[in-house]
């Protein structure tokens, strides 16, 4: 078996399996315990064997798989001891060989090293509170696993020391010794949260988003600096004077970083008992540089004033500058001091050279990525490509540079309105606006928001108040500041606030660009499905049908929006019979949970069993609805005008099909009716003369088409007779046929030699009247000259049959159907994705298997019938609400029961009807009942998927629901029905679980029953379980130990035994018992 092994399936798989082992050790600069022999023919068994350790050890871990780093720890020291023992080494230790920590007992590595830690995890939780204590106080897995990031984990050694910091426990931080005098005695050696602390305060939203704060404050300063001095202009900044101040800038841009440095301490101080020093010291040192910063800048942008002070000076002369004025130095520690922000500006431009050094260990680059964040052992290495990162900051570019413009100049806001709405506080302030208003009464109108405002603002300080009519509310304050504070409050809030709606009209723009270039939305309405539907064939194709020739497709957003897919043209029959396998599974699957009635499933069906002798294709009827009277009464009052008849037909493409596929199927439908040989030879002549004439363009002005609703009528009652399918009709049916070929002889085609052909038989040209009653001397009336009734009767002939009569039939507008919403919804949601881009599809065989686990504890399954009536305080029952939220659903369900109400339905007795009554109410009740039908339709849909792989051209002619309803599946294991479900099996698992099931069980509660029909309705579903079962002890045989396995149960398949005559008893199988 091991020789038969591929080496390089075996390295492959090793490689997965110790990737993250692997990057672990060198995170923590340890090596890894995988040694290798220097025998080739002893490798192989050696990577088995590490690997067979490292699944054991995930095997028994328990909840101890949430940690996986932790996991890397324990594997790390058993492999070395397997490492070890194989290679006869010596225990430095103990000078014996090395022998494993934790071995001779039974079960010692679950009960020494998971046991303890899992412990410590129950005992966290426990201090938790159900999550109500706070944060800091207790650890989760999370925390837990993070103690391992860090070379300190290995303290705890091998076997692992009990008194170690990662076993204590969270208790008070200090204990006291009353005999001490209540002085701390000993100090907890919890160690805590290690990285991060959770801490909700209001000011997050200032430290989340600090770099968007700063970058405002200082945007605004800049611009009320520009539109202070001067004209206003933006060109103003380059003049010398107002470039000076602008410089002021970056002293406040310290400053803001002052202010972050303390915010994060303060945010952090809870978690600084258990920081390491290294994080401390950063903490400090950017408190530290941060302040020097902010002293450094602003002495030195004192030294660019007319006269600096003296302190100025001196710092100046040290750098061997004597000028009074030297901007040079403070643009020197400006460069400085925004080197850090031009690296970090880089990196972010080159993803790929921070993704470089986030993940190297260098102690230089370790360095310098520690001071910009700390180092973790995730989230290393993590980033956008370039491309990206172009896109993103593009988009925010734009969207900031339109803020800060519209912000300047646009924002008009009346600042006479202004003035009246914000300043009238008081009537101080009304005194304050008469006596300036005619000195701003020049500069209040069109003015916006910054620029504008600074005309008033001045003229506000300048005017001079010495009188109040009401109290003065700022008494001591200085050129009208109050004034000044109320009018630039509302526009500083507006200012900082409005880049949400700027996002809101960039996002949505540029999400509507985005959404048209991917396709997304192509089909919003179900009048857009009926204009796009002959395309849907195709791009199913295309999209969902491996290719069995795989070319490169183009990526991008041209490739895309440049992407269409043709109709399916009627030769390539095959196409079409795929996609209507997969339109008809959809369509049951409404039916089944009754979003449509019987007749929107009957118009929105398309025929199972392809027809061959159509040569067309066939679409669903709620397409072609009213078609044929439509072209009926255009026929009739075309007045011999063939070529603008059929430009009419033909500009409607689905009347033009509905014509073409109603006349091939009536002339399948005859000629497979009529077996006489005269009969026939009629039959033959007519049709040929009707396609001679239709090939040639004059069909309207050979044939009378007046009649043509008489003969359409006559067609109806013929198929009506074929549906009922009765021997007593048959007289009947050859009357219908004796008077069709009247009307198309006598009325429609008016030719002679159809007449020469016909009346021999009529006895020459004798009256009809006249004829002898000898049926033998008539056509169709001989026996034999008609097949009727048709026997054997199959679906594929009853389909036809049904489809052709709703398209003769059917004459109202097809528009609303489906009428429920969740149909229309799931229509154009799988619509849509059949035009988006998406990658090539694998066969079904050839994809990756997947597996969906769904938690379930102790809500309830289903609805019994006492809880469906039994009416709330409000006298309301479930029922009642529940056809009330959806009566089209409730009435669609009575149809499909048979019952006509819901009176009916409780009277009637039968089992089956009160499980379909639970069931229906429960999948629009109940969450787990819901979620075990969605999930399912994955296997069905995988089933499907396996046919249309697997299925030879007639089998897919012949329809997915032929193969599924074949007698012969259930006894052929290689039949084609029994590989798509074991494909569908590998491919696709879906376990339940629930941790209640085995005390339900034991209990008989009536959850455990439900749970049951559950997995009886779906097979493949799968419960796990904890299953409790108490044992004596070995130790001590009166004692009783509570012993725990985990059970994984299936449905009992039923009985095929044709004598089984008992009521149907939903049982349980375990197949995995651990």
């Amino acid at each position: 078996m091991l020789a038969c092994l591929d080496e390089r399936a075996l390295t492959a798989v090793m490689k997965k399996l110790f990737k993250n082992y692997k990057k672990w050790c060198k995170y923590l600069g340890r090596k890894s315990s995988l040694w290798l022999p220097t025998i080739q023919q002893e490798v192989q068994q050696r990577k088995l064997l590490y690997m067979g350790l490292y699944l054991l050890i995930w095997g028994e871990a328990a909840n101890l798989r949430f940690m996986s780093e932790c996991l890397c720890y324990i594997y790390h020291h058993m492999a070395f001891e397997l490492y070890g023992m194989l290679a006869g080494n010596v225990s430095p230790m103990t000078g014996e060989n090395i022998k494993p920590a934790y071995g001779g007992e039974e079960e010692a590595f679950l009960r020494k090293v998971v046991t303890p830690i899992y412990d410590v995890i129950a005992k966290e939780a426990e201090w938790s509170k159900k999550g109500s204590s706070k944060h800091s106080q207790w650890r989760n897995y999370d925390d837990l696993n993070e103690y391992f990031w860090s070379v300190d984990c290995f303290s705890l050694g091998w076997p692992m020391r009990a008194d170690a910091d990662f076993f204590c426990l969270p208790v008070e931080q200090l204990i006291f010794d009353k005999s001490n005098d209540n002085k701390p005695a000993m100090r907890n050696k919890w160690v805590g949260k290690v990285n991060f602390v959770e801490i909700r305060s209001f000011w997050h939203i200032f430290r989340s988003f600090d770099r968007m704060w700063r970058f405002f404050v200082i945007c605004l300063q800049a611009m009320m600096i520009v539109a202070w001095n001067g004209s206003g202009d933006p060109t103003a900044i380059l003049n010398g004077d107002v470039f000076n101040k602008v410089m002021s800038v970056f002293i406040t841009a310290a400053t803001l970083k002052f202010g972050q440095a303390i915010m994060d301490v303060i945010l952090s101080w809870k978690a600084q008992r258990t920081m390491s020093m290294h994080v401390k010291l950063r903490y400090i040192l950017k408190v530290v540089s941060a302040a020097a910063w902010v002293v450094v800048l602003s002495v030195t942008y004192s030294c660019t004033w007319g006269n600096p002070p003296e302190f100025s000076k001196t710092i100046q002369s040290w750098f061997g500058r004597s000028t009074s004025r030297s901007p040079s130095l403070f643009i020197m520690f400006v460069a400085l001091y925004l080197s850090p922000n031009m690296l970090a500006a880089l990196l972010f431009l080159f993803p790929f050279i921070r993704r470089f050094l986030e993940r190297s260990n260098y102690k230089i680059v370790m360095l310098m990525m520690w001071w910009s964040q700390p180092r973790l052992y995730v989230g290393r290495g993590m980033h956008e490509s370039t491309l990206s990162l172009f896109k993103y900051t593009i988009f925010w570019v734009l969207l900031i540079f339109t803020k800060l413009v519209f912000s300047y100049y646009i924002e008009v806001i009346p600042f006479r309105s202004l003035l009246f709405r914000r300043l009238l506080i008081s009537s101080a302030f009304l005194d304050l606006l008469l006596q300036f208003h005619t000195v701003v009464e020049m500069n209040i109108f069109n003015c916006s928001t910054i620029k504008p405002l600074v005309g008033p603002t001045k003229a506000i300080m300048n005017v001079k108040i010495t009188t109040f009519q009401w109290h003065e509310f700022f008494p001591h304050a200085r050129k009208n500041i109050g004034v000044v504070v109320a009018l630039w409050t509302p526009i500083i809030l507006v200012y900082f606030m409005d880049t949400q709606i700027w996002y809101a009209i960039f996002s949505t723009l540029v999400g509507g660009i985005y959404g048209a270039f991917r396709r997304l939305g192509e089909i919003r309405t179900l009048g857009m499905l009926r204009s796009r539907f002959e395309y849907l064939p195709g791009a199913f194709n295309a999209c969902l049908i491996p290719e069995e020739k795989i070319e490169p497709r183009k990526k991008g957003f041209k490739a895309t929006f440049s992407r269409g897919f043709d109709q399916v043209p009627s030769n390539k029959g095959k196409e079409a019979a795929r996609f209507a396998q997969l339109w008809n599974q959809i369509i049951s699957s409404f039916r089944e949970e009754d979003l449509i009635s019987n007749r929107e499933m009957d118009l929105l069906l398309v025929p199972y069993w392809a027809d061959r002798e159509l040569d067309l294709i066939q679409w669903p009827p709620f397409l072609l609805a009213s078609k044929i009277p439509i072209a009926l009464d255009m026929a009739k009052g075309s007045n011999g005008k063939d070529r603008e008849l059929r430009k009419r037909i033909e500009m409607d493409s689905y009347m033009s099909c509905a014509v073409r596929e109603c006349y091939a199927s009536l002339k399948s439908i005859i000629k497979c009716l009529v077996q006489g040989e005269r009969e026939k030879q009629v039959v033959e002549y007519i049709f040929s003369e009707v396609d001679r004439h239709v090939e040639a363009g004059d069909l309207i002005c050979q044939f009378s088409l007046s009649a043509l609703p008489s003969l359409y009528a006559q067609f109806v009652e013929l198929i009506k007779y074929l549906l009922d399918n009765k021997d007593e009709d048959r007289d009947q049916v050859v009357i219908l046929f004796q008077d069709m070929l009247e009307v198309v002889t006598r009325d429609i085609m008016m030719e002679d030699h159809i007449f020469s052909l016909v009346d021999p038989i009529h006895g020459g040209s004798v009256h009809e009247g006249m004829l002898p009653l000898e049926t033998q001397h008539q056509l169709f009336a001989s026996e034999g000259a008609i097949k009727f009734p048709i026997e054997p009767v199959t679906e594929a002939w009853t389909e036809k049959i049904k489809r052709l009569y709703l398209l003769l039939t059917t004459k109202e507008s097809a528009m609303d159907v489906p009428s429920n919403l969740e149909a229309k919804r799931r229509i154009s949601f799988f619509s849509n994705s059949l035009f988006m881009d998406m990658p090539t599809a694998p066969k079904v065989r050839n994809m990756l298997s997947f597996s969906v686990l769904t938690p379930y504890y102790t809500e309830e399954v289903l609805f019994s019938l006492r809880e469906l009536d039994s009416p709330n305080e409000d006298g309301v029952s479930i029922l009642f609400y529940l056809q009330k939220i959806f009566p089209d659903e409730w009435n669609n369900f009575l149809q499909r029961v048979n019952c006509s109400s819901e009176e009916e339905l409780k009277g009637n007795e039968s089992d089956e009807l009160e499980e379909e009554l639970r069931h229906w109410a429960s999948y629009r009740g109940q969450t787990l009942t819901r979620t075990v039908r969605g999930m399912m339709y994955y296997r069905k849909a995988l089933e499907l998927q396996a046919f249309l792989d697997m299925a030879k051209d007639e089998d897919l002619m012949a329809g997915y629901k032929a193969i599924e309803n074949s007698d012969d599946n259930s006894r052929e294991e290689s039949s084609l029905w029994t590989q798509c479900q074991a494909v569908a099996d590998m491919k696709f698992s879906y376990v339940v679980s629930c941790q209640q099931y085995g005390i339900d069980k034991r209990s008989g509660a009536a959850r455990a029953q439900d749970i049951l029909r559950l997995m009886t309705r779906y097979p493949s579903l799968r419960v796990a379980y904890i299953d409790e079962v108490e044992e004596p002890s070995k130790e001590r045989p009166k004692k009783i130990n509570k012993v725990y396995y985990s059970c994984l149960v299936k449905a009992m398949p039923k009985s095929t035994s044709p004598a089984d005559t008992e009521p149907v008893q939903y049982l349980d199988q375990v197949f995995s018992f651990l």
